[in-house]
């Protein structure tokens, strides 16, 4: 059991894992035999400050299983390198996914933790020579080194920004090659953001995807961009009431529509008015 603080209430809820895979997801664990759904993203999707996240919402909504397989610190290569859950998500009727982070992930000037993404590893060669006065000893954590690199020349970190877009869109078609459901591609605007830094690379590249999805299949994911008008780091129950309800609309849109016929068990279900 897991408790996780939220203002003065804590958040009761269960862990768990599925298939072979060390990462943990929120649970409870849901059953893999039948048709289900998944839903894959960071720490708004894994929803640990909220007791009814919008995955529990599109459970309901949808009359079937959701996984809930958010990571709280997960960035764009954390499900390439999990490959016991690529065959959980292979399997799923539908696929939402969270825009993952931009910084937490490896890419050719450094290494991040292969479960925890948020964790900076080591600094490779290309960084000590674009930032050779850097001393990168006490960096821990992708954003410190981020807000570091900035400080030092805003120019240079300029072309590790551009660098670490180029290997989202890759970890991105990787991670998206490997399955065949439809996909809800949802990125949340946030106003309050405290480092824009952190913020503008998946807003700018999830306008991209169309064209990275259109790379590996012949059918058009569904993107959705959701502006949250949060006062905190981490979306709220109102917020995730919200997420639901943008995601069950473009679900309306595209099983309901034209999909119909490819997604037998919820043809039969009713659309919502």
């Amino acid at each position: 059991m897991s408790y996780v603080t939220m203002d003065a209430r804590p958040v009761d809820f269960i862990l768990c894992q599925y298939g072979n895979s060390k990462n943990l997801f929120r649970g409870p664990k849901k059953s893999c035999k039948h048709t289900y759904g998944v839903c894959l993203g960071g720490a708004d999707t894994f929803g640990g400050k909220v007791p009814d996240p919008f995955s529990a919402m599109l459970e309901r909504e949808m009359g079937m299983p959701i996984l809930n397989l958010g990571a709280q610190h997960s960035g764009a290569g954390f499900y390439i390198e999990d490959d016991a859950i690529h065959e959980i998500i292979e399997n799923a009727q539908v696929i939402f996914v969270e825009a993952p982070s931009v910084v937490n992930q490896s890419n050719p000037f450094y290494r991040v933790h292969p479960r925890r993404n948020d964790r900076f590893v080591t600094a490779l060669g290309p960084l000590y020579d674009l930032f050779p006065e850097a001393d990168f000893v006490e960096c821990h954590f992708t954003k410190h080194l981020i807000t570091k690199l900035v400080r030092i020349d805003a120019a240079r970190a300029d072309i590790v920004f551009h660098t670490l877009q180029d290997e989202w869109v890759r970890n991105l078609t990787i991670m998206r090659a490997r399955w065949r459901a439809k996909t809800v591609v949802h990125g949340y605007k946030k106003p309050q953001a405290s480092h824009p830094e952190f913020e503008f690379p998946v807003a700018d590249l999830i306008g991209f995807y169309p064209e990275l999805y259109n790379a590996v299949s012949q059918v058009q994911d569904q993107i959705v961009s959701i502006k949250l008008g949060m006062s905190h780091m981490h979306a709220s129950q109102c917020d995730h009431q919200q997420i639901g309800q943008r995601l069950m609309d473009a679900i309306d849109n595209q099983i309901f529509g034209r999909f119909a016929l490819e997604f037998p068990c919820l043809a039969s279900y009713p659309q919502r008015r």
